[in-house]
């Protein structure tokens, strides 16, 4: 008997959890919030490090999207440029690395931004 009212009290908890919509807000804003402070604080403790202050985005947006890698382009004026990744495979970020720069262009993922 023990053992099935743990589990009705897990599912009821479950059940709130995504019948209130807001209380998975809150806790998100929270974690949004504690990665702004990290890279917030990044940016101040090594201002002329910009890899550092890409890394810690990417680190911080792959987490929160639940993603298996993110990465970083940077434009120039007239090319987009591979600057970053977080996760993904080595082989993956050598492609991208011989693949650019292009010219920013409608064609390509990076370049619709």
């Amino acid at each position: 008997m023990g053992t099935l009212g743990t589990h009705t009290r897990k599912s009821r908890a479950t059940v709130r959890k995504v019948a209130n919509p807001r209380a998975i807000t809150q806790a998100q804003a929270v974690e949004e919030n504690k990665a702004l402070t990290d890279i917030l604080r990044v940016i101040s403790s090594s201002p002329g490090d910009l890899q550092l202050v890409f890394d810690t985005i990417l680190s911080h947006a792959r987490r929160l999207c639940g993603g298996s890698a993110a990465v970083l382009w940077q434009y120039d004026g007239t090319q987009l440029r591979f600057a970053a990744r977080n996760g993904g495979s080595k082989e993956g970020e050598a492609h991208l690395r011989w693949e650019w720069p292009v010219p920013r262009s409608r064609h390509t993922r990076p370049g619709r931004g």
